[in-house]
């Protein structure tokens, strides 16, 4: 059985902390500060995903990243008004948040 994906939405915030117990996709739709991605707090299970898409509304506002996400090219400047779209899992083995892939709309 598939069961639709737990969506929570926020407009902005300094700190963003997702939280695995009722979130799969979590969308910021207006950014208008400097935010700071915290560990998402829950019990995740092994392979789980998360979703981040943040919509920036100024150039100048920087993202920085809790050290439990991993990847490259984690951006620490977004562009105005173009939505991007992180998509993480979960590895148990390292206790991390591997990028799977990152996508901005044009």
């Amino acid at each position: 059985m598939i069961f639709p994906p737990r969506v929570t939405r926020i407009n902005t915030a300094t700190t963003l902390i997702p939280d695995h117990s009722t979130t799969d996709i979590l969308c910021v739709d207006a950014l208008d500060n400097d935010m700071f991605i915290e560990e998402p707090v829950g019990s995740p299970s092994d392979f789980q995903e998360l979703i981040i898409r943040i919509n920036n509304k100024d150039e100048k506002n920087v993202i920085t990243w809790s050290d439990k996400y991993s990847g490259q090219g984690m951006p620490k400047r977004l562009s105005c008004n173009i939505p991007i779209f992180y998509s993480f899992m979960f590895d148990a083995v390292t206790g991390k948040y591997v990028r799977q892939w990152l996508q901005t709309i044009v």
